[in-house]
Order: structure tokens, then sequence, then C-alpha cells
């Protein structure tokens, strides 16, 4: 930087006098004019020789003297040192590259008509008519020293020969740079853990700079990421750039360094994403990657135990869609629209769906989402609280009109298709916020559902108003489909929607205790006074099967399509060979109950029953061995995981594990209270490690070590639980007393209870999908009964989001 930065015109004017002369004797001529500075400084700086570098030019052999110096206010203390130059008129306080300068001069017989001036470093004068200004020095190291001289010109054309002159000892002050207010999130906007900030693989940092010297001086940002090796760095012209978007970020933890630098050369301190000294800010910024073509964006900031977000995962599960994503926005929404348009064009489609009762951020993604419609995405957007037309730029509402002020949307409630291959839907529990509907008589426009006409007093609405529609931009061919539905689809911890298991609609009339679902989708029951039904297509037709007994039975296993076993009452064993078209009776040598039978193989199985049954065969069931476990609890319930871990429960808070085979059975000690040990009804394991047991009181517990130790998971119920199964180590169910169904999208950490539509105990339950389950079960007063439930993914939630999914997103 050659020249001095002016800023012009005058920041502060001088005015000028008549200038009178000390000896009045000595007539006017044509007199020079004198000039002054504002500031008079009377100390000189002496500049010291410190050292002298001799060197040759490599081309032309020329000896090069370079001589270094260090600028001193005081008289030098060494004989020896050799003074280069004296600078009179200096300030002995060292200012900034900021130097902001006024001046003035006098004429005794004309006229000041302008000025001129220089730096020490300028080549020449520049003339002005201005009496101040602002300079920014070119300080291009630590410390320097620049002269200043300024000189007035008559109007006559006479110059003073004696210009004002000032020497000011610069020290570069460094640049200061800081992340943007509210650029990075704050921790208490974040979704629980809130010391965690989530992104996809896209980040963008904005940040702020300034400089005493000037934000002229800065220029250059440099910026690194997880690394701030010499090399590491990447430079950006701080004229040019005040925010960085980074992209194709790898999965995990990163860390982003930011800082600048000024002309002189000399930095800011280097200022960091995540940074834990911070308490506002989360400590840990963690990247994910993408998975599959569906977001789930949860708007929901009040839904801490992400009940709404495990209940959209749960109805994508049901439809085996193939990878999804879940974004939780929080509190806040990031600060860059960048970074939510980035983040939506990761996906082809965007479920989002807004809090119970309100509290969404949905208004600041406008601009977002409407590049991504364009662009060619599909989008669902679920209200709770419906806004104005105002706040929906990109979709064309005409009108919006409440439905029930003052009362409630009641259950039983249907919405009406508009559309061909649309189920009607009925609404499962009553909606007691503020609901609208809304009219659009826009090209593009579709209506999707409408609500009823009113039935009663209760019913506060009119006609059948429409509660969802879609539009498709006209002018736009590739545009993708937007969707709205002002009607909640889920609320607190139940969705709105009817049911997600279905009664089987016939007349069983014993009480079913188990039920076993296979992969080819065969399906088994069995229950009191030697009940045996078969279901070949998934349980929607069942098949009475006569057996050889008609003594209560309680389990059923199959180690394959053909081979299978029966237990119950009385040591009571059949086994099939022929998938289950005969059943022969096997010889148990006890006259024990037995309750439940788990087939690793066609010839090993395991057997447990009453007063401490435990009941092994290696040779398909032709001879039964009694293992001695020395107790004599009920045991409920037997899993093995593989041929060598399994685990036996029962009444007592009784829990048995084996890691050898069932060569020795290990007591396990549960962590409760000894009189409070509940009766443990059921186990499941997903894996060797990972393990639950449900049971009286609404008990469950969890291991992650192999059942070496257990923990309590807090329910919603009190009800007996009498049976428990995942999917996997997140998406868990169990059923009890009382038509009692829990699920959890989470390991268990979080069970919801989900209407079930019955009243009876539920007994057994059996999944080979998120989407395909059954659930059997029973009462025998006031009169006997059974009753099977069937998973749901047809009508309902499921009718609609495979209407949006698989029809609407892909037209």
């Amino acid at each position: 930087m050659q020249s001095f930065l002016k800023y012009l015109p005058v920041l502060l004017v001088f005015s000028c006098s008549m200038w009178e002369y000390e000896d009045q004797s000595l007539p006017y001529g044509n007199q020079h004019p004198e000039t002054y500075l504002s500031l008079i400084a009377s100390d000189t700086i002496f500049a010291v020789v410190t050292d002298v570098i001799i060197s040759e030019d490599p081309q032309n052999g020329e000896i090069i003297s370079d001589t270094l110096w260090n600028y001193e206010f005081d008289e030098p203390l060494l004989d020896t040192s050799i003074i280069v130059d004296t600078l009179p008129h200096a300030f002995t306080t060292i200012t900034t590259s900021r130097q902001e300068l006024h001046w003035w001069g006098e004429d005794p017989d004309g006229d000041v008509i302008g000025y001129k001036y220089r730096w020490n470093t300028d080549s020449s004068w520049t003339e002005t008519n201005d009496e101040s200004a602002i300079f920014f020095v070119p300080i291009k190291k630590e410390f320097d020293v620049f002269q200043f001289e300024v000189k007035s010109v008559d109007n006559m054309g006479n110059i003073d020969q004696s210009p004002a002159k000032l020497v000011l000892p610069i020290y570069n002050s460094p640049p200061h740079i800081n992340f943007r207010y509210l650029s990075n999130p704050l921790s208490i906007d974040l979704p629980e853990p809130k010391n965690i900030h989530y992104t996809f693989p896209t980040r963008t940092f904005i940040w702020d700079v300034t400089d005493l010297d000037g934000i002229e001086t800065i220029i250059s940002i440099y910026y690194a990421l997880d690394d701030t090796c010499e090399t590491c760095w990447y430079q950006l012209d701080a004229a040019a750039h005040s925010s960085v978007t980074l992209n194709a970020l790898t999965s995990g933890e990163h860390t982003f360094y930011l800082k600048a630098q000024d002309i002189a050369g000399k930095f800011s301190s280097v200022i960091q994403f995540p940074d834990e000294t911070d308490e506002n800010t989360p400590n840990l910024w963690v990247v994910k990657e993408p998975n599959g073509s569906f977001l789930i964006v949860d708007d929901y900031p009040q839904d801490t135990p992400n009940n709404a977000l495990n209940w959209y995962m749960g109805v994508m599960d049901s439809l085996e869609i193939d990878g999804y994503s879940y974004w939780e926005v929080g509190e806040k929404l990031p600060y860059s629209i960048s970074d939510i348009t980035a983040t939506l064009l990761f996906f082809d489609h965007v479920i989002w769906y807004a809090g119970y009762t309100g509290n969404y951020t949905y208004p600041e993604a406008e601009i977002s989402i409407q590049s991504f419609i364009e662009r060619g995405g599909n989008l669902f957007l679920n209200f709770a609280v419906f806004p104005d037309t105002a706040d929906i730029s990109w979709f064309p509402l005409n009108q919006t009109f409440p439905l029930n002020p003052g009362g409630d949307i009641q259950s039983q409630k249907l919405l009406l298709p508009q559309v061909t291959g649309a189920d009607t839907l009925r609404i499962g529990s009553p909606i007691s916020v503020a609901v609208k509907g809304f009219n659009s008589y826009n090209e593009g426009y579709q209506s999707l559902y409408n609500l009823q006409e009113p039935e009663d007093s209760f019913d506060l609405w009119s006609g059948s108003p429409t509660i969802s529609g879609s539009y498709q931009y006209p002018g736009i061919p590739n545009s993708g489909t937007a969707i709205l539905m002002s009607l909640p689809l889920f609320k607190g911890y139940t969705p709105v929607l009817d049911l997600e298991w279905e009664t089987v609609d016939q007349n069983f009339t014993s009480v079913l205790y188990a039920i076993n679902y296979s992969e080819s989708e065969i399906i088994w029951a069995v229950g009191e006074d030697g009940m045996i039904l078969k279901s070949s297509d998934s349980g929607n037709e069942w098949e009475n099967i006569i057996g050889p007994t008609d003594k209560d039975l309680r389990d059923v296993a199959f180690a394959n399509e053909s081979t299978g076993w029966i237990i119950g009452k009385t040591g009571t064993i059949l086994k099939t060979i022929n998938g289950g078209e005969s059943w022969i009776s096997q010889n148990s040598g006890t006259t024990r109950t037995l309750y439940s039978v788990t087939a690793i193989s066609e010839n090993t199985i395991w057997i447990v029953g009453k007063s401490g049954t435990l009941l092994h065969s290696m040779d398909g069931g032709e001879i039964w061995h009694q293992i001695d476990i020395g107790n004599s609890s009920r045991l409920e319930d037997i899993w093995f995981s593989d041929s060598l871990y399994g685990w036996v429960v029962g009444s007592n808070g009784t829990i048995l594990r084996t890691e050898n085979g069932g060569e020795s059975w290990d007591a396990v000690e549960s962590s409760l209270q000894e009189d409070s040990y509940p009766w443990f009804y059921g186990v499941h394991f997903n894996q060797t490690n990972m393990g639950w047991i449900c049971g009286s009181d609404g008990t469950i517990l969890k291991t992650n070590d192999g059942g070496i130790n257990w923990e309590f998971q807090e329910t919603p119920i009190v009800a007996t639980l009498y049976d428990i199964f995942f999917l996997n180590e997140s998406i868990g169910f169990s059923v009890g007393s009382g038509g009692n169904i829990l699920t959890t999208y989470d390991g268990g950490e979080t069970w919801n209870s989900i209407y079930s539509g019955v009243g009876e105990d539920l007994r057994s339950l059996s999944m080979i999908s998120s989407k395909k389950g059954i659930i059997a079960g029973g009462n025998t007063q006031p009169f006997q009964k059974g009753v099977i439930l069937q998973r749901s993914s047809s009508g309902n939630s499921g009718a609609l989001f495979d209407l949006i999914l698989n029809n609407l997103f892909n037209e």
C-alpha cells in the first residue's frame, strides 16, 4: 500500500483571520503565507542504527548494505549509538493508523486559497482546499514513524516556505474478529442434548471484523477445519468475504477456526466454534450423513420426549420407507438462510410438522421452502396452530377460517377424500386446539381431504371444509408437490388419526395365550381348551386346527417352516414335522404347566414352566431332560439369542442366564428392592448384549451387558405387562392387561401408551417388521373371549402417508 487512504470532506474546520505583524513599522508587501497544524508537538525522535547487514547481489555482484534501526524518544544512552536521523515535532504518545489532522493558514496581505501536504512516504505533494482530513497511515510493520507536513498557498501563488510538520510514532493495532451475533446457535435454543449442535454436511459461518487502525487495513481472513497446522488454513479476501459456506463435510465431530490479518501482517486472536470456554454455546458440533431421500423436520420444541418424532419415524417404518433422516430444529432455525436451503436440498421429500400448541419456527424458512419446491422437492407441512394466509407465501391460500373456536373436534369424525385412490380417515382422539379450514382457487391446487359435515350441536363448523390440499406450480413444469394439512396429526403422547392396531373381526371363543409370526408370514396362535389357530395371509383369515388335546395351550415355537412345538397345561407337549398339518404328543416327564418354549434348531429345544421346571431336549423332543436350577419359582418365559446365550424370567423377580448353551444357569440380581420383586412375564433380546424384561406393575428392565446388570425403564402405566418385543435396538412394543400397548422408538428411554381399542388382556405379540405384527389375548370374564390385533398400515395415518409419500410425491 503506497499511498495514504484519506476521508474528505472536512470534519472540523478552523476559520482564518488577518495576521498581524509584531513589527508594524514594516511595510506590507507580497508576503508568503504561514501554515499551522492544530496539534503541535515538541519532542524529538531519534532513529538509532542497531545493525548493518552487508550482502552481495547474486546477479551482478553488487554489495548491498541494509541498515536496521530502532526509534528512541530519549537521548541515546550509548556513545557508540549511530544517530542516522532526528525527527523534531514528534508526539511521545504512540498512536494508531487512523489519524485525523487539522490545519489552517494565515496570509497578512491576501487570502489562503489552498494547501499542499505530503507524508514522508509520498513522492509528491497533494493539493487540497480542505483544512482537515482523516488518514489511514500505511503501516507495514509492528512499529513505524511517519512525518506529515502541510503548507498553505495564497491567492498570489505564494507558498509557505516552512511547512508545518508533525511526526507520529504509529503502533499497529491488531485486527479483531468475532462470529456475528447469533450466527452460531445458543445452547438454550437447541433440542436435547443442548450441548450438541447437529448439522448435515453443510455449514455457513459469518463474522464481523474491526481494527483501531481502520477496517480498510484488514486484508485477509483465514479459516481452518479441525486442524490449525501451518498449511491447514484457507485464505479469503477480507474486503470480499464476511462469510464462508463449508460443503461436503464428513460425518462426525468438527471444529471451525477463524482469524483475520491486517496489512502489516498482524493476526487477530483465533476464534473457534464450538468453543468449550463459552458457556452459552454448544461444546460439540456433529455432522450427520443424510440417510435416504426423505427428511423429517421436527419443529415441535415443546415435545422434549420426542413423542411426535418417534411416531413419525414409526409411520415411516410401517410404510417400509427405504431410508430417512430427521432434523430437530429446536427453538430457532439456522441463522443463515443458505444453511436451511442447503439442508433441504440434500433430500427429495420433506415432512415438516409443527407443535401441537404452536411455537414453530417455520416462517423463517419460507424462502428456503419455496426454493426447495421450485427445484423439484416435495413437501408435506402439518401445523397444529395453522397460520394466516399471509404467513405462507409459497402455497396459494385465498382464505383460512376457524372450525372449532372454543370447542373440540370429537373423535370418530371422518376426513373425506377428494382425490381418487385416497381412503376415508377417522379421527381417533379429540382435538382441543383451534383448527382452521382453508380455500384456494388457484390453478395447480387440489383439495385432498375435507372434514365431514357437522352432526350435532358440539360441531362448530359448517359445511365440509378443506383441511388438506396439494399444489404444483403451474409455471414451473419440474417443480415438486406442496401439501398442507391444518389438522394436527399428533398431540402430547398419541396420534390424532385412528388406531395403529386393528382388531381382527372374527369370533374367537377361547383366550389366546401365545402367537408366532414366521418370516413366511404364516401365523400360529394357541389358547385355552386346546385351541390352535393358523393364518396363511398375515392374520386376515384364521383356520381352527383340530389338535390331539383339549388342555390349555400356553406357547408355540417353530424351528423352521415344518418343525414346531406347542406346550401347555399338565406337561403337554405337541410336535409337528409337516408344517402343522398334524400334531403328535410327546412325553414331557412332568405334569406341571409349561409356559414357554424356544426352538434353537430341529433338535435343540428349551421349555420352562411351573415350580422351577426347565426342560431340555437335544433330539427333537424324543427325550426331555429336567434341569435342576435350584429355584422353585414359576418360570414364565425363555429366550435364546443363539445356541449359547439364553435367559429365563419368572416370579419373585427371577432372572437366570446362561452363556454355555445351558450347561449351567446363573441367577442374576435385578437391582430391585427385595420386598418389591415384580413378577416377570416376558424377556426379549435382539442381540447378545441388549435385552428387555417386562412384568407386573408396568415394569420394564433393560440390559446392555448381556443380562448381568439390569436398569429400570419408566413406563406410563402400572398394569401387568405380559410380553415384550423389539424389532431393533430402538423400536419396541410391550403388551399387557386391560388392552394396554406400549411403544418406544428410542430403545425404551421413552415408552408411550397406544390406544388399542380393546379392554381384554393382551398376552403375546410377534412381529416380522414394523409394518407386520400381531397381538393375541383375551379374557374369561364376563365370558370367555379371545382377541387378535393386527398391525395397521392401511387406513388412518398409514393410509394418509401412503397416499402422500408413495402416490402424490411420485406424480
